[in-house]
């Protein structure tokens, strides 16, 4: 999930945290999996406080600009729809309360299809309810539904933006208001009734979690007791990310990679756990709305404007 600009046309005009991994869109680096995201970013020889190898901040205006033409080009012909994977044919909204130009990826049905994967994993594994933990403009909540892959989703949004576009996604793409709640902050007192507002076991339950950093203080000794028979796919961070909205707002973000260790070393007491890491720089197959762009523009449509190769936990029970 990516940093909210003040408007939409600034942060696609290449807002440095809009536009952060032009070294890394080739996926050169990401292709081997390491053990942890410190691995990772050695392989890469970026420190975590810096955003881009080399690129001076007019050149990723630039990069902003270039981001933002194939992004217009590629949303007028999909007519922003999901072009494949799970949840081909899903209809987007052009304006995105989190991220940004990263839209293309989710048009193209490549962003983070690891989870997709994942997803579909679980769902013919009997897995009926989707909880989406920091769900933004509900790319996954909805598609899960568009596509039947799950039968409800109990979905959690802090940002009342993010939360009308995620209404206005259900709406546009026919999902009946009966299949999802729709809450704001999850907290261990918004989560403590989730098995009654689902009617149903939490053994059948999925979490996916992508809270920027909160995950650590989320997922504790009173989650596990609640839900310790759930299975769970969280987006792992270690720096936190903050809304651009926060009046608050610091593009940094706090250093969490003392935390890492720690909530390991918890997971693996209570679940199975199996690390996941962005993989996919290659389309599997050339769809005619590409056919005539370059090779770079290609890479820059599977951008998801990451400053490092994602991570996730696979979290499933004993």
């Amino acid at each position: 999930m990516g940093s909210r600009s003040e408007d939409e046309p600034k942060e696609q005009a290449g807002s440095p945290d809009g536009y952060e991994k032009f070294a890394q869109m080739t996926g050169v680096f990401c292709i081997a999996a390491k053990s942890t995201t410190e691995a990772v970013d050695s392989t890469l020889n970026l420190s975590s406080s810096k955003r881009y190898l080399m690129l001076k901040p007019t050149e990723q205006e630039e990069l902003g600009r270039i981001k933002l033409k194939l992004l217009n080009l590629l949303g007028e012909r999909s007519n922003y729809r999901v072009l494949q994977g799970p949840f081909s044919g899903l209809r987007l909204l052009r304006k995105q309360y989190w991220g940004g130009t990263d839209l293309t990826s989710k048009i193209l049905g490549s962003y983070e299809k690891e989870v997709q994967e994942e997803l579909v994993g679980f769902s013919k594994a009997g897995k009926k309810v989707l909880v989406n933990i920091g769900a933004a403009d509900g790319y996954f909540a909805i598609g899960v539904l568009y596509s039947q892959l799950f039968e409800r989703a109990v979905i959690y949004e802090r940002a009342e933006g993010a939360r009308e576009n995620l209404l206005q996604g259900m709406e546009l793409n026919s999902v009946k208001q009966n299949q999802f709640v729709l809450h704001g902050d999850a907290t261990s007192d918004t989560l403590r009734h989730i098995g009654e507002t689902a009617e149903i076991d939490p053994s059948h339950f999925l979490f996916l979690i992508d809270i920027e950093g909160g995950e650590y203080e989320l997922i504790d000794r009173d989650f596990i007791a609640q839900f310790g028979a759930a299975s769970l796919i969280v987006e792992i961070h270690t720096r936190s990310v903050m809304d651009k909205n926060d009046p608050d707002f610091d593009a940094v973000g706090i250093d969490l990679g003392k935390k890492y260790d720690e909530f390991e070393k918890l997971v693996i007491k209570h679940w199975k756990l199996k690390k996941i890491y962005r993989q996919n720089f290659r389309f599997t197959n050339l769809l005619p709305e590409l056919k005539d762009f370059s090779d770079d523009e290609r890479l820059l449509l599977l951008s998801e404007n990451r400053s490092s190769c994602g991570e996730w936990w696979v979290m499933t029970p004993f």
